[in-house]
């Protein structure tokens, strides 16, 4: 595929992700939990086509998720980076598409996911009566657990057979 056309066609879906994270995460929150859709789309960069796409991604998504979201500047961006980086190590040529329609990329969803939520909390809701632990039991540990079952529900409805791949 041109490398220009799988720009084109990342950032039309990452247009249709930030979508989805804006108005439809609203409506299917658990209290105060919400999945995170950017951040599986930066797992799918990263584990797609390695480190420098991944964490790319994850500052690009990052940055524009904090801009419309009126988070602390650059604290998604930097949680975001991180875990396209760490998603990155998951990249094998031969075998992505491999992992992207097995259960190891739900648990490299949920490995990234605790990252991300681990380094924003500690951007974000760190302060002197909290604890380490109970910041990222509290705010890392659910949100992590929500996003992975999103890809769960993602890796039922990719085939299994052969398929076009953004690569």
């Amino acid at each position: 595929m041109n490398k220009y056309k799988s720009i084109l066609i990342y950032l039309l879906v990452f247009s249709v992700f930030i979508s989805l994270q804006t108005v439809l995460v609203p409506l299917i929150s658990v209290g105060s939990f919400s999945p995170d859709f950017l951040l599986i789309f930066v797992v799918y960069l990263g584990v797609m086509r390695g480190h420098i796409w991944g964490s790319t991604a994850g500052f690009i998504t990052g940055l524009f998720f904090d801009l419309i979201s009126g988070y602390l500047l650059g604290s998604s961006a930097f949680s975001k980076t991180l875990s396209g980086f760490v998603a990155g190590y998951f990249y094998n040529e031969i075998k992505s598409v491999q992992i992207i329609k097995s259960v190891t990329f739900v648990l490299i969803v949920f490995l990234c996911s605790l990252i991300n939520f681990s380094a924003f909390a500690l951007f974000t809701g760190f302060d002197s009566v909290s604890s380490l632990p109970v910041l990222l039991f509290d705010q890392a540990l659910p949100p992590a657990v929500y996003t992975s079952l999103i890809t769960l529900i993602y890796i039922f409805i990719v085939p299994k057979s052969s398929g076009d791949y953004i690569k």
